[in-house]
């Protein structure tokens, strides 16, 4: 009776689909035991798909404050898929940025870094390594030397005396001074001056270039799906955001319209 139970079941036709159900489970505990968990730091409560998304709030420094409060001054956070290291004291920042700076050296690739920057190619965001390494020499040796900052020195002065220049004209007149406004453009056409040649802003004295930062500096700080969720960077281009990189034409036109090409080999030839 057993011997002819045993050719019944032999009998049963194969299927792997049925063989993968009971087998990727089994793997997966496997895996585990084998590995073993991770020496990680503490961590929140997450939830499924988002992590800890749900409890940065709208204040998100305050929030991984009062996270850092309960966990301590490391803490490993889940922002949707991206795995991330939160620092909140002196000494873990000291011990990360001296002690272990090459390790922590590289900064994260988001969807707008790769469109402002040419797909991370500046010195602030490209990886450590032979590049980077290039990249930063020539920028300390030929752009921030001391003989460059000493031969632009006419350039910081003459910025600042059209500002004291401004400032006094709209007293004279008893006019209002917006002097963040004022403060902000002087320093984008120190920048331009040095870095292009020339400054770029309008009759009224306001600066195009100026107004060019502030929208990158929304999109760096803007939320993407691609960042957090790989598998969803796709909404980025329904959301239209992938299609912001449309405003680096607005670099184009600024230099254009002064018949000046914003192209990096001349800029280090005229320094």
């Amino acid at each position: 009776m057993e011997l002819q139970s045993w050719q019944d079941l032999l009998k049963i036709p194969f299927n792997p689909l049925l063989s993968l159900v009971f087998l990727i489970p089994f793997l997966y505990v496997f895996k585990r035991i084998r590995n073993g968990k991770p020496n990680l730091p503490p961590s929140p409560p997450k939830l499924p798909i988002i992590g800890n998304l749900h409890q940065l709030g709208t204040l998100p420094h305050r929030s991984l404050q009062a996270l850092s409060n309960k966990y301590g001054p490391l803490m490993f956070l889940y922002l949707g898929n991206a795995p991330t290291l939160v620092v909140s004291s002196a000494d873990m920042a000291r011990e990360i940025t001296k002690t272990n700076d090459i390790t922590f050296s590289n900064r994260p690739q988001t969807t707008a870094v790769n469109i402002l920057f040419y797909g991370c190619k500046d010195v602030g965001f490209s990886p450590y390594g032979d590049y980077w390494r290039q990249a930063r020499k020539i920028c300390v040796l030929e752009l921030l030397s001391l003989k460059s900052v000493q031969s632009l020195q006419y350039v910081r002065e003459e910025e600042v005396e059209a500002l004291n220049n401004k400032i006094r004209d709209s007293c004279l007149n008893e006019a209002s001074v917006n002097l963040s406004e004022m403060l902000i453009a002087t320093s984008n056409n120190i920048v331009c001056r040095c870095t292009v040649g020339q400054k770029f802003e309008d009759k009224n004295g306001k600066s195009g270039f100026g107004e060019l930062s502030r929208k990158v500096m929304v999109l760096l700080t803007a939320f993407c799906f691609g960042d957090f969720f790989p598998s969803l960077g796709w909404i980025d281009i329904l959301t239209g955001l992938e299609g912001e990189d449309l405003d680096m034409t607005e670099i184009s036109a600024l230099t254009a319209s002064k018949k000046t090409p914003l192209h990096l080999v001349p800029v280090l030839h005229s320094h």
